[in-house]
This record gives C-alpha cells, sequence and structure tokens, in this order.
C-alpha cells in the first residue's frame, strides 16, 4: 500500500496516542501497563529514528527556516527520549511512574500537534506529491523492517531507547 510522508507518520501518530490513552486510563496491572510502557517506547524511537532519516533531511531542504525546525525538532526528540528512559527505569506502581507518564505524553501530543497542524501543511505546499510518495513508502518499509527489535529491546538488558536506536542504525 503505497501512501504519502504525511499520510503514514500521522497514522503513526494516531497509534502513539492510542496506547497513551490505555496508559492514561489506568487499566490493567503493572505487567500489563509496563508492557505498554515498552510498547510504545519502541514505537516513539522508531518514529523519531524514521523522522531524522526521511521527514527533516526534507525539512531543511525544502523550507526556508528549516535548518532551525529541524534543529528544534530534534531537540524535542532528546528531551523526549529522556523522558523515556526515565520511564523505562520505574515500575508501574513506582511514585514517579504517572508524572513521568504525564511530562511524556504532554511532550508527545505537543510535538504531534505542532507536526501535523504547522510542519506537515507547508511541506504539502511545498514539496511535490510523487516525492512525498517514494518518502512514504521507505518510512513504511523502515518502520516495519525490524520485527526483532520489539524482543531485543526487551531482553538486552539495556534500556528500551539505546536498544531501538541500535537495532535501527
Amino acid at each position: 500500500m503505497s501512501s504519502d510522508l504525511i499520510t503514514v507518520l500521522s497514522e503513526d501518530h494516531r497509534a502513539v496516542e492510542q496506547v497513551f490513552d490505555e496508559l492514561q486510563s489506568r487499566q490493567g496491572g503493572p505487567a500489563q501497563r509496563s508492557a505498554l510502557v515498552q510498547h510504545v517506547i519502541i514505537a516513539l524511537v522508531r518514529h523519531a529514528v524514521t523522522e531524522q532519516r526521511y521527514l527533516y533531511p526534507l525539512v531543511r531542504q525544502e523550507l526556508p527556516d528549516g535548518d532551525a525546525r529541524a534543529d528544534r525538532e530534534v531537540s524535542e526528540h532528546a528531551e523526549a527520549e529522556r523522558v523515556m528512559a526515565d520511564l523505562d527505569a520505574v515500575d508501574p506502581d513506582d511514585h514517579r511512574f504517572e508524572a513521568l507518564l504525564a511530562e511524556l505524553v504532554g511532550q508527545v501530543r505537543n510535538h504531534i500537534e505542532e507536526e501535523e497542524h504547522e510542519l506537515f501543511l507547508r511541506l504539502t505546499q511545498a514539496v511535490p506529491g510523487d516525492v512525498l510518495r517514494e518518502l512514504g513508502d521507505n518510512v513504511r518499509r523502515l518502520m516495519t523492517a525490524e520485527p526483532a527489535t520489539d524482543e531485543q529491546a526487551l531482553h538486552s538488558g539495556k534500556g528500551t531507547v539505546d536498544t531501538v536506536r541500535e537495532a535501527l542504525g
């Protein structure tokens, strides 16, 4: 299935938001919530790597303020990954868990809103559709190319953020 870059990234945003909703509902026991945190961290790191590989070079190339915008986006990813690493290190019954989760959800939702309501619109106007479709195909392949990443992250003994980044190269 061929989709453009904006569609693929937006679909991935929706999937992450669904996991956030489930985590924020506070349903399930500690093991289920821990598994959901692992899942969302893996998804977010995979998404960040994808954006850094495909989206931000396009932003730098096509938008007049592209370098500054891409640098800001990469900085936001780094801050979110710091929070993810902290969240990954605590159990769901730890008193810090909910605060870290809320911080991560707030950061990511703000990032999504900025991308979808401003950056994606600008790119749609600046970049030909065939280029966006080709990049969308590349992104979809990357997002599905590492089926072992989840298992590696869960059993590596390292932090999930670092394990997923290493697996994606």
